[in-house]
């Protein structure tokens, strides 16, 4: 991607745009193929049959890295402008990341840093740190929850 956006910047004419322009056109190609080439090295989803009352996540993938979670109610186009409900962190190095986490309940070794407040019907984001890994969850009038599913 870096060789496709270096061929670009010379493609452009120098007599259309001066070398400032270029540069600057060659370093937010070079910057967007870096963002785009992160890949996601875990996955969180929420684990069939929860609830509202007993929501349980399930995390798959290179979990040693897990070092955060935090849940946030849905903002504005999904721009995380929303209010955060429950977050954790790893307060252990030492502490082996878990596969499920129960929503309002800390692991051992980990820290909550922003108390569990109980889940509303509406839409959340589930932000994994560590694991570059988010995920869209949906809680409905009758208290079940679901991954929701990408538009």
């Amino acid at each position: 991607m870096l060789v496709l956006a270096r061929e670009f910047a010379y493609y452009i004419s120098d007599r259309m745009l001066n070398m400032k322009v270029k540069s600057l056109v060659l370093a937010l190609l070079a910057c967007l193929s870096m963002a785009l080439s992160c890949p996601t090295v875990g996955d969180v989803h929420v684990v069939p049959g929860s609830t509202s009352e007993r929501l349980e996540f399930a995390i798959e993938g290179k979990i040693e890295r897990l070092k955060g979670l935090t849940v946030t109610t849905c903002g504005v186009m999904h721009q995380s402008l929303g209010v955060r409900t429950w977050g954790i962190s790893l307060q252990e190095s030492a502490a082996v990341p878990p596969n499920r986490i129960r929503y309002g309940q800390t692991p051992v070794g980990w820290k909550e840093y922003v108390a569990a407040a109980p889940l509303a019907e509406g839409c959340y984001e589930v932000d994994t740190w560590g694991l570059k890994s988010a995920a869209l969850i949906v809680v409905s009038s009758d208290g079940k929850v679901r991954d929701k599913p990408a538009e």
